[in-house]
């Protein structure tokens, strides 16, 4: 991601215009994640957090996701 930040601002001095509309969309997915995972560890409460994935792996794959993203 701070890869992506540095070539964002690159892009303003060049005046990318491409590469600022492409950031913009991975930048709103990113956001919409971190809120998501915010909306999750809420709901769901951090006590009894674990990862059983024989109930629904989906749900479980996203529980993973957030934790290792919000780490």
């Amino acid at each position: 991601m701070r890869f992506l930040i540095i070539k964002y601002y690159q892009s303003i001095k060049n005046q990318d215009h491409e590469f600022q509309i492409f950031f913009y969309f991975i930048w709103q997915s990113y956001l919409i994640i971190l809120v998501n995972c915010v909306i999750l560890f809420t709901a769901s409460g951090l006590s009894d957090f674990h990862f059983d994935k024989s109930k629904d792996k989906l749900s479980s794959f996203f529980v993973q996701l957030c934790y290792y993203e919000t780490r």
